[in-house]
């Protein structure tokens, strides 16, 4: 199994190796192992992205809620409104961090033996 930092920063070397062992066939993976690896970590990076937006928008929540219980009737319907908006950025940020499975609960492994 390759080190998938040794693979990003050595690419040339590890297809040499190949070469080396005759099993040529497996050159295209480490073009495949490269891509997968960068969309990984752009996936990983836009998850982190979303979980500190998702971070402020909560933290945002918690004076408008106190500010609610001392509203009159009036301020209290655009205040539920500026949170009930808040809640749905959250929730939409939830499913997309969901889409790119940002809690790694399926693990994207990619191994190249050689």
């Amino acid at each position: 199994m390759i080190d998938i930092k040794f693979l990003r920063e050595n690419p040339d070397a590890v297809r040499e190796n190949i070469r080396k062992k005759f099993q040529d066939t497996k050159l295209p993976l480490v073009d495949d192992a490269i891509r997968l690896d960068a969309e990984k970590r752009a996936a990983q990076q836009e998850c982190e992205q979303l979980k500190a937006a998702r971070n402020k928008l909560s933290k945002a929540n918690g004076p408008l809620y106190g500010q609610l219980k001392k509203a009159d009737e009036a301020q209290k319907a655009e205040l539920q409104k500026q949170i009930d908006e808040n809640n749905a950025k959250v929730k939409a940020d939830d499913e997309r961090r969901d889409e790119h499975d940002c809690d790694g609960s399926h693990k994207n492994r990619f191994l190249l033996h050689m």
